[in-house]
């Protein structure tokens, strides 16, 4: 594909100032590794020196890291995180994917995904959700640092869909007066809005939390094409491919949602 140089602007969001966007610097560390062997960094350069530009290649990639996660047999992470790596880490980044999620700690993308330094651009915050922080950053990971991967990815028992349910639906939250944590539920208000309308009348409320991270997952996707003229762009292109996910905390499992 030909070389990305969009222009940073948002609709509707603060943006960088304008001007060309230029990649960062590839980077070629120690190898990938896979299940089946070692590597080395003339026989096969880091992965993202490889796929940055082939997005389904770069998600087999990914889907490879949380197979071995599950299995306990992550054969490449450690292997970046050599003193060789992090030297060539100060020259620049080359993330394979930018991934928006909950800042909720049983939940790490890296190991998921099996990644090292330099793998992911990770935007996290309570419930994952598309403040004008997190979708700059997501136009920052996409169009600056060059991933042609965008994952927003929702969890098992998310803490803050569970606030933001009872929020809706026993319109109460149980925090302190002068709390900042219901700026973030009315935020997520419409995003899971539908899936509560929607709901069967005698629906179990984890049942309903779980629908609500998964639909929440997919209208926060939605919600940064809509908005952010630069990540859409790069997608219509081709540049970049888009996926929702969801993660469960008791497997390590990560599933693709349909849009």
């Amino acid at each position: 594909p030909p070389k990305r140089t969009p222009k940073l602007a948002c609709m509707g969001h603060a943006c960088s100032k304008g001007g060309e966007v230029k990649p960062e610097p590839p980077l070629v560390a120690a190898g990938s590794g896979t299940a089946g062997g070692a590597a080395t960094a003339s026989s096969k350069p880091r992965p993202a020196e490889v796929i940055r530009d082939d997005p389904e290649e770069a998600w087999k990639w990914l889907m490879e890291g949380n197979r071995q996660y599950i299995e306990g047999q992550n054969t490449r992470g450690p292997r970046r995180t050599t003193t060789e790596v992090r030297d060539r880490l100060t020259r620049g980044q080359n993330p394979i994917a930018t991934v928006l999620t909950c800042s909720d700690s049983r939940i790490s993308p890296s190991l998921a995904f099996a990644c090292g330094p330099g793998d992911l651009f990770v935007v996290r915050n309570a419930g994952n959700v598309l403040t004008d922080g997190a979708i700059a950053s997501i136009e920052y990971g996409c169009a600056h640092a060059g991933s042609p991967i965008l994952l927003i990815l929702g969890h098992q028992s998310c803490g803050a869909v569970t606030a933001a349910v009872g929020h809706i639906v026993d319109k109460e939250t149980g925090l302190p007066e002068h709390s900042c944590i219901p700026t973030i539920l009315d935020k997520m208000r419409a995003t899971i809005q539908p899936t509560i309308d929607s709901a069967p009348e005698d629906v179990d409320r984890t049942e309903l939390i779980d629908m609500a991270v998964r639909q929440h997952a997919r209208a926060t996707l939605a919600n940064v094409l809509k908005e952010c003229a630069v990540v859409r762009k790069l997608v219509e292109e081709g540049h970049v491919r888009v996926y929702c996910g969801y993660y469960a905390l008791g497997t390590g499992l990560v599933t693709v949602l349909d849009p």
